[in-house]
């Protein structure tokens, strides 16, 4: 029925198409008594950082505060699923004022 990749809420759903009446509690645990494990692939972690430059080093220390504005700068970069696709946003900041002094947006 489900090529043993379905776990419990998937089985139930399947169940109930079927006709068959059945509770999500009962099949989880039915599942737990005959051992059975969804068998589903865990999702890609992509680390972009270390994928482009190996390891990278520590240059702040985790020392995200300055004295002085323009002293010490950070930035980021991350990406956000949109309706057209992934929009990519990458931001500097200013470690003493926390504002964001500069960002880029495109769609690579």
């Amino acid at each position: 029925m489900s090529d043993s990749t379905y776990e419990h809420r998937r089985i139930q759903a399947q169940l109930h198409r079927r006709g068959v009446t059945v509770g999500l509690e009962l099949v989880r645990r039915l599942m737990r008594e005959l051992g059975l494990q969804p068998c589903q692939p865990r999702p890609k972690r992509f680390n972009l950082a270390q994928a482009a430059a190996g390891q990278v080093p520590d240059l702040v220390g985790r020392n995200f505060t300055a004295e002085a504005p323009g002293e010490k700068l950070v930035g980021d970069i991350t990406y956000i699923a949109t309706g057209e696709g992934w929009l990519y946003l990458a931001t500097v900041i200013d470690c003493c004022t926390k504002d964001v002094i500069g960002y880029a947006m495109d769609n690579h």
